[in-house]
């Protein structure tokens, strides 16, 4: 780690969890980005991870993880037992499989499921990294019925990456309802769900929620909301999980947290 670096994350990674804290840490991640930077190999919350300053997920991570998804987080930590298992459907790199597998142990399982073969790439380094053995990663793309779709990329934010993206940069990625993706992983409960895909959120749950057994109904999940996409998804995905019976805990502009009442 270069000099600048080190001195910049001795400073970010003290901020407290106060309103501007992040904004200012991005002003610094942006001065530290006017030039071409190597990715760098860092502690994370309790673990390490491989993160490329000049990706969007990664670069909060680098130089802010005390406050990255820092509610959600938390959730984790206090629902997440010993022997659960969890899904992080949009897994990226994997910073939420690996918060989830610290949790739920060696006798718990997390389901990574990652359709972009780089970012997939990089979130089987960032297991390894971490000798983790209870993350099964699935490359491999969530739908509404089996078929071929075309993952649109956005370059300095892979996380970000959508079957509703439209542009120059994309790659073809077979796609799987998450059922049959939960079938093959032969688990008969699901305590928690992270679910990120980009405004494929409402397709993937509501032919879930109409195939599968109640008992497949995770107790919780945590949801990001993309309206801008509903239109074209074909509705809302938190309509959606409220009338399936699950309320509202907390809500930010992107994510809610929902539990199965």
């Amino acid at each position: 780690m270069n000099c600048e670096l080190h001195l910049m994350l001795a400073m970010t990674r003290r901020f407290s969890k106060v309103r501007g804290a992040g904004f200012v840490s991005n002003k610094l991640k942006a001065f530290y980005l006017r030039k071409p930077r190597d990715e760098e190999t860092v502690s994370v919350l309790d673990f390490k991870m491989d993160l490329d300053p000049a990706q969007n997920v990664d670069g909060g991570l680098l130089f802010h993880p005390q406050l990255y998804d820092h509610r959600e987080v938390r959730f984790l930590h206090e629902h997440l037992r010993e022997g659960d298992v969890f899904l992080d459907v949009g897994a990226n790199i994997g910073f939420y499989s690996l918060v989830a597998s610290r949790q739920v142990g060696p006798s718990g399982k997390v389901i990574a499921i990652e359709a972009d073969p780089y970012n997939c790439d990089r979130l089987r380094k960032n297991i390894d990294l971490n000798d983790v053995c209870n993350i099964q990663v699935v490359n491999a793309g969530v739908a509404d019925k089996e078929q071929v779709l075309r993952l649109g990329i956005n370059p300095r934010h892979r996380g970000g990456n959508s079957f509703f993206r439209e542009g120059p940069d994309g790659i073809d990625v077979e796609c799987f309802p998450l059922l049959d993706i939960v079938n093959a992983q032969r688990i008969d409960r699901i305590d928690g769900v992270k679910l990120d895909i980009e405004g494929f959120e409402y397709r993937v749950m509501s032919r879930y929620l109409a195939d599968a057994d109640c008992a497949l109904y995770p107790r919780f999940i945590i949801v990001e909301d993309n309206p801008k996409w509903s239109t074209k998804a074909g509705g809302s995905v938190l309509e959606l999980l409220r009338k399936t019976g699950y309320r509202s805990l907390w809500s930010s502009k992107l994510n809610t947290i929902m539990v199965l009442s």
